[in-house]
Formats: structure tokens, sequence, C-alpha cells
């Protein structure tokens, strides 16, 4: 007996740390999906921490995004903040991109990244949004 109660308060302060870490994140609050409006959009998934190599990829794709100028609206989305929109779409690694039409529908993706220091390729998907509103979804 004397054995298992430190293990019990292990638990418990662990139980705790993490319960009080989901209040803070919004685990348990009810989360709206993305409100596109009836228009294409582009989703950019990304998260806003991780080990040192995973950040030289985010913010590399945070910078390309910053001086790119696509023809719709980009929805920055922090799979720290929202994992409900990363499993409702499919995201499985940060830095994604994701080009959906006004329903909401996939339309394309690129969830690998071409270099660390340029993630996205940005022609292609320019060439996607080109052909998205040319067929006027």
């Amino acid at each position: 007996m004397r054995r298992t109660w430190p293990l019990l308060v292990l638990a418990g302060v662990v139980a705790l740390t993490l319960g009080l870490k989901a209040i803070h994140l919004g685990w348990f609050e009810p989360r709206a999906q993305v409100d596109l409006g009836g228009k294409p959009a582009l989703l950019f998934f990304n998260k806003s921490s991780g080990c040192r190599c995973e950040m030289v990829v985010y913010l590399a794709a945070e910078g390309q995004l910053q001086v790119w100028e696509p023809a719709i609206p980009v929805m920055r989305v922090d799979l720290n903040q929202r994992p409900d929109l990363g499993q409702h779409y499919g995201v499985i690694r940060a830095p994604t991109l994701i080009l959906v039409d006004g329903s909401g529908r996939v339309v394309w993706r690129q969830d690998e990244a071409v270099t660390d220091s340029a993630p996205f390729d940005v022609n292609m998907a320019e060439s996607r949004i080109r052909e998205l509103l040319e067929t006027g979804q």
C-alpha cells in the first residue's frame, strides 16, 4: 500500500496538469468550422510551436505566405490551437496548404515540403487557383 500512493499522487498531478492544459488550449470548447462565405480559399495549416528543426520549416512556410499574394483569401490555422480542423481536413503534418472551393470541398493540397527554406510550391498553387477560378467554383 505504501508503494502505490506515490504513484497515485503522480498520476493525479499528471491528470491535473493535462486537464489545465486542455482548458487553456480550449480543447473542451465547441469549435466552429471554417466559414468560407461560399468562396474558395487557401487553408494554411501550421504550428506556432515545435522543436527547433520543425520551427525552421514552419517559419519558412509563414515567410512564403507573407510575400505571396494569391488571388483568393488565405486562412491561417494553427494546429496547436485547432487540432479539430486538422482532423476535419485530414492534416497529419505541418505545414500543409489546402485549396478548397466555395462549398469547402478540397480541390488540391500540398502536405509535403519542397525544401526546408521554401516548403510550398507556390507556382503549382497559383496554377490550381487559376483553374478553380476559371471553372467558377
